[in-house]
């Protein structure tokens, strides 16, 4: 399923380094997981452009789609 793939991705390849000692570090990773969830499930592997989608980078970083939209919080910002 896509969940099983974005979980195995982040235990076993992700490397993204996050600080989980920073206050956020359950956020960071419940949002990468929503954002390689779609990724699996929208057949982001065959996608022509990566759009940075599990790279090591923030995942506001990943090109493709509008953080407060799908509610993704960025740069402590607030989001409902």
């Amino acid at each position: 399923s896509p969940q099983f793939l974005s979980m195995s991705w982040i235990a076993y390849e992700d490397k993204s380094a996050i600080d989980f000692t920073k206050k956020g570090w359950v956020d960071r990773i419940i949002q990468r997981h929503i954002l390689a969830t779609f990724y699996f499930a929208a057949g982001g592997p065959s996608w022509r452009h990566q759009n940075n989608f599990l790279s090591d980078l923030h995942e506001c970083d990943w090109q493709g789609f509008h953080p407060v939209t799908v509610g993704v919080r960025c740069q402590e910002e607030e989001v409902f």
